[in-house]
């Protein structure tokens, strides 16, 4: 009777953690856009997934979409192509299906051409600035 009893204990409390507010955090579904003028060479970074620093060479236009499980509290997002070439490019952030944040030729001219996104969470969701 004890083994018994001593069983639905474990079992309750395991069941009370599994159903304890808090206790898990829900993945946050991310697209990154990249758009523009540059066929190829635009150097890409971001965070990925679980806060792993992410970096590539790309041509435009390039996405990538993931579930974010990480806990940064800002994300950033950039687009940049090296040297003094004309172009253009655009970022474009969604969190959610909802677009927060998007810029086009915001980065330093010191850098090349090029765009960043960042979104921050403030405790109630991540925006964008």
């Amino acid at each position: 009777m004890k083994t018994t009893s001593l069983a639905a204990a474990v079992t309750l409390g395991a069941a009370l953690l599994l159903t304890a507010p808090g206790t898990a955090s829900a993945s946050v579904p991310v697209v990154f856009e990249l758009t523009g003028t540059f066929a190829d060479g635009v150097q890409v970074s971001y965070f990925g997934a679980n806060d792993e620093p992410i970096v590539a060479v790309a041509g435009l236009p390039w996405s990538t979409a993931y579930d974010y499980d990480g806990s940064a509290r800002s994300l950033v997002f950039t687009g940049i192509h090296p040297g003094g070439d004309p172009g253009t490019v655009t970022c474009k952030v969604s969190i959610g299906g909802k677009t927060l944040v998007s810029h086009t030729n915001n980065a330093p001219s010191a850098a090349g051409v090029g765009a960043y996104c960042n979104v921050v969470d403030l405790g109630s969701g991540y925006r964008g600035n």
